[in-house]
């Protein structure tokens, strides 16, 4: 098991928009619908994907959703059963709905 430390603090947007598109990865939405959702490529969420997993040290993006769940910045929302960036990350802001 790598133990890997929190993300840095605080968030930086860039940093939000990759934990966003990784609950919509954990969604099962594509590439191209995360891209088509958020007005980018999916060259971009591709892009933002692979930097967040090489931020928290994870081998695969599967990996990376369970680093970031273990440590608070993702949750299962308990009225959908989606992932969702943590509220207190997010400031509240309802995100992917």
């Amino acid at each position: 098991m790598v133990v890997v430390g929190p993300l840095d603090e605080p968030f930086s947007s860039r940093t939000q928009r990759q934990l966003l598109i990784l609950s919509l990865s954990a969604q099962g939405l594509s590439r191209e619908e995360i891209g088509q959702r958020l007005f980018l490529s999916a060259w971009t969420v591709r892009a933002d994907l692979n930097r967040l997993r090489e931020q928290v040290n994870a081998g695969n993006v599967t990996h990376a959703l369970s680093i970031c769940m273990v440590h608070g910045y993702l949750v299962v929302d308990e009225q959908t059963n989606a992932v969702v960036v943590a509220p207190a990350i997010t400031g509240d802001l309802a995100l992917a709905a």
